[in-house]
């Protein structure tokens, strides 16, 4: 199935960044209300549930895995780490996974905590 992933580098970008994983599942960030104009980077970055850290860039990738099996993972980790509930958990896989059908297999895509709305956009490379 398509998922976000870490990128295996940073895209030539000014103000971009990765401490991911090359390859590890990533999951939309959570903003503090302080970080509303991407100042610190939480409302601008990806986050790896394997290394708990961040990147600017997720990349379209394919995996050899269920959409059950993705949506285990992520709501494990959303428990494990962050008390959610499972189903909420699933919730966010999903959303993942809507979102990683709306770009084009190896595409790029950014993010910015907007309040109540992600924008995601495409790098073009």
């Amino acid at each position: 199935m398509r998922v976000l992933a870490a990128p295996p580098h940073n895209p030539r970008r000014d103000d971009g960044f990765t401490y991911t994983i090359p390859g590890e599942l990533l999951y939309r960030p959570f903003a503090c209300d302080s970080d509303q104009d991407g100042q610190c980077g939480y409302g601008r970055a990806w986050v790896g549930i394997t290394s708990r850290k961040g990147t600017t860039a997720a990349q379209i990738a394919e995996h050899d895995i269920t959409v059950e099996e993705y949506a285990g993972l992520i709501a494990a980790h959303f428990t494990e780490v962050w008390g959610w509930d499972p189903l909420d958990g699933r919730h966010e896989a999903a959303i993942l996974a809507e979102i990683a059908l709306e770009f084009p297999l190896g595409a790029l895509i950014t993010i910015a905590v907007q309040g109540d709305h992600d924008a995601i956009t495409q790098l073009e490379m």
